[in-house]
């Protein structure tokens, strides 16, 4: 569901990056026959990208909360759909059929969840 919205582009073209935000340098490889398939060539591309925060206000208690972002059962109900949860320091999560993954960095039971996740299309790194 994430197709097309971060395209990479050449060196060679012009990017407008708003103050404030960050690139990311992505290198890729080409390999084969368009190089003599003979070694590997870097085409130097960059992807734009920037520092979401964001702030929500749930209507519950904390305590519900913190369980259907933690309990594997509460988990896949809140996702509508299959979800595998490790809610411990280090734990993975992949969720929506393994279109997001992530990590759990940190969990303070019914104070603090903080994640890393990402879309499995978006390019490495």
């Amino acid at each position: 569901f994430t197709q097309g919205m971060i395209l990479p582009i050449t060196k060679d073209q012009s990017l407008k990056v708003q103050e404030g935000s960050n690139s990311l340098p992505v290198s890729v490889v080409a390999k084969g026959p368009s190089n003599g398939g003979n070694g590997s060539t870097s085409a130097g591309l960059r992807v734009p990208t920037v520092k979401i925060t964001m702030t929500q206000e749930f209507q519950c208690r904390v305590e519900d909360l913190y369980s259907v972002l933690t309990e594997p059962a509460k988990v896949q109900v809140f996702a509508g759909n299959t979800a595998k949860v490790d809610a411990i320091k280090g734990g993975e999560f992949l969720l929506f059929d393994g279109n997001i993954s992530g990590k759990f960095l940190q969990l303070e039971p019914n104070e603090r969840i903080v994640q890393h996740w990402r879309c499995k299309d978006w390019p490495a790194g």
